[in-house]
């Protein structure tokens, strides 16, 4: 994207951006996006692209951004708080589905190998 089009997008979608944060978390959702169109498996992965730190580096203490709980960072900064909640609550459900049939590891394990903390539903309210 150019940098006059990451301006608009920015300013029109009053996001609270720099032009150069804006291009970062489209390159790095890009990225994502490109993994699930290939069919490949993308939740305990880590991406070659890293987001810029922000404020949620610091509450989670997180040291990596390029794992799947950045995903919900980058969507979190991105989207309206109505979306972001749709998501999450889609996210959770999933979740419960998935619990449902573990049988040999736990759902912790699942969040640790996403790169997700103990708290990681909070972001919600941030």
């Amino acid at each position: 994207m150019k940098q006059n089009d990451r301006v608009s997008v920015s300013k029109m979608y009053d996001i609270n951006l720099l032009e150069d944060q804006l291009g970062n978390y489209l390159y790095f959702l890009t990225g994502i996006r490109n993994w699930c169109a290939h069919n490949q498996y993308f939740y305990s992965s880590l991406t070659s692209t890293r987001i810029k730190i922000t404020r949620f580096h610091k509450y989670f203490r997180r040291n990596s951004t390029n794992n799947y709980f950045y995903v919900l960072v980058t969507l979190k900064i991105l989207l309206s708080q109505e979306s972001y909640l749709e998501y999450q609550m889609r996210l959770k459900g999933l979740f419960s589905e998935l619990n449902n049939d573990l049988i040999v590891i736990n759902l912790q394990c699942i969040y640790r190998c996403m790169g997700l903390p103990k708290n990681w539903r909070v972001l919600e309210k941030l």
